[in-house]
């Protein structure tokens, strides 16, 4: 993770960098903060994270595809990433 910075209430921008295949490139993932929140179950503290950002998949070497029988590609150009992340607060 290279830098964090807030864009508004609960929400922020991610910086870092992404590799595959051998090829790094700087990416930014949108960031929601959830939480913290206390566990119905363990009475634990804990808070979410959910994230998000598109890649173009031929940035980073991945140009091979097939043509489905209906004739749409098997994999977009454009591929979302997604996350979500828990962490607890108390061990």
């Amino acid at each position: 993770m290279k830098r964090v910075e807030a864009t508004g209430n609960n929400r922020g921008k991610v910086t870092a960098d992404l590799t595959i295949r051998g090829m790094t490139r700087p990416i930014s993932f949108e960031v929601e903060c959830l939480g913290p929140v206390k566990s119905p179950f363990s009475g634990k503290a804990s808070i979410g994270f959910r994230g998000s950002t598109k890649i173009y998949r031929e940035d980073y070497g991945i140009e091979a595809n097939y043509t489905m029988e209906g004739g749409g590609l098997v994999v977009g150009k454009d591929v979302e990433i997604t996350f979500d992340l828990q962490a607890n607060l108390e061990g």
